[in-house]
Formats: C-alpha cells, sequence, structure tokens
C-alpha cells in the first residue's frame, strides 16, 4: 500500500469516528429537549460513542500495518479533531429572534 493511501485511510478512519462521536452527541441534544429521562439518554449515549470510538481507535493501534507509528495515531486524533469542526458547521444554526436575549420590561430599573 502506497503512503497515500495509507494516510488517507488513516484520515477516513479518524474523521469517521469523529463525525460518528460529534453527530451523535448533536443528536443527543437535540433529543434531550423532549425526553422525559435526560440522564438516562445522556448517560447511554456516551457510553455507546465512547465504546465505539475507542474501539475504533485500539483496531487502529491494534493493526501494525495500519498505524506503524506514532505519527499515524496523531494524523488520526488530528482528523478526528477536525471532525469536530465540520459537525458544528452543519449543525449550527442561527437563533430565531425570539430566542435572542432581551431586556426585562417587567423589571424596575
Amino acid at each position: 500500500m502506497n503512503e497515500f493511501t495509507h494516510l488517507f485511510l488513516i484520515a477516513f478512519i479518524g474523521f469517521s469516528l469523529g463525525v460518528f462521536f460529534y453527530a451523535g452527541l448533536w443528536w443527543t441534544v437535540q433529543k434531550c429537549v423532549s425526553s422525559d429521562h435526560v440522564a438516562l439518554l445522556f448517560l447511554s449515549s456516551l457510553l455507546i460513542r465512547m465504546a465505539t470510538v475507542l474501539s475504533g481507535f485500539y483496531f487502529m493501534i491494534k493493526q501494525d500495518w495500519l498505524i506503524p507509528s506514532w505519527q499515524g495515531l496523531v494524523f488520526c486524533l488530528v482528523t478526528f479533531a477536525l471532525a469536530r469542526y465540520v459537525v458544528t458547521r452543519v449543525t449550527f444554526t442561527k437563533p430565531k429572534a425570539s430566542m435572542r436575549t432581551h431586556k426585562d420590561t417587567t423589571h424596575a430599573s
């Protein structure tokens, strides 16, 4: 496997794990608004997301052909962090005018 393909595979796996983790977090926050069991939802989501991501990183570390040195792991972690930026940009919505903070007119100054 040539070096470019190798780095692309590492980046793809790191980015995919990051998208799974951060998109799952965004989904959890969206669902907690209407949930009756908020703590259970947050805890189960955290456990599932962490178990999946840690298993993915463990698999990558154990595969010597995939990450032969610590530089590959760092590259994977950087693409994982890059996924946070991408998911944040994709899921960002501007607040509505009614949700913006405004002065409380009922309070006497």
